[in-house]
């Protein structure tokens, strides 16, 4: 698979005090290469649309502030990228995750190593379509929810749901 560096993504982070703020900010010299943003006092819905609203690149990689980010980060997302634009097109996608509920079958899928789950390999699979994501890493493809004009509503807060209402609103 030959993957696009010319994509431009960025990394975003809701930290949920300001001693994570502290220490992932202290953790991002590893990643001199990416826009690793980090964010502190919102909730998630205000945090996703701030992210739809201002961000500069054509993706967004949205993170749990206690989700270890592998120091090839980079090429992992560059490599989702290709393979849900070959499977989907670039026109056709709005978030992808590394774990979810596979459409019809129910399935869970987990593309993450975890001592409590059977993980997948990366690069082993295609993207599969799901009914509900995992909301511990969400890959946004910002230039196809700007142009379906898809966000999250303002007279929720919090941070459940989100991602049920994002994944809903991308397959309207």
């Amino acid at each position: 698979m030959k993957l696009d560096n010319n994509e431009k993504f960025s990394i975003y982070r809701l930290c949920r005090n300001e001693e994570v703020f502290v220490r992932l900010k202290k953790e991002n010299n590893k990643y001199p290469f990416i826009q690793n943003i980090l964010v502190t006092n919102l909730n998630y819905f205000e945090f996703i649309n701030k992210i739809i609203a201002e961000c500069q690149d054509e993706y967004a990689l949205v993170c749990h502030d206690d989700v270890t980010l592998p120091l090839d980060i980079s090429y992992r997302i560059s490599e989702t990228i290709t393979k849900a634009n070959e499977e989907f097109g670039n026109d056709s996608w709005g978030v992808v995750s590394n774990s979810g509920v596979e459409f019809l079958s129910n399935k869970s899928l987990k593309y993450f190593k975890d001592n409590d789950f059977i993980s997948i390999q990366p690069g082993s699979l295609k993207p599969r379509l799901a009914v509900f994501l995992d909301d511990n890493t969400l890959l946004l493809n910002l230039k196809n929810i700007r142009e379906n004009s898809i966000s999250l509503p303002n007279k929720f807060e919090g941070f459940h749901l989100y991602n049920f209402i994002l994944l809903v609103e991308c397959y309207k």
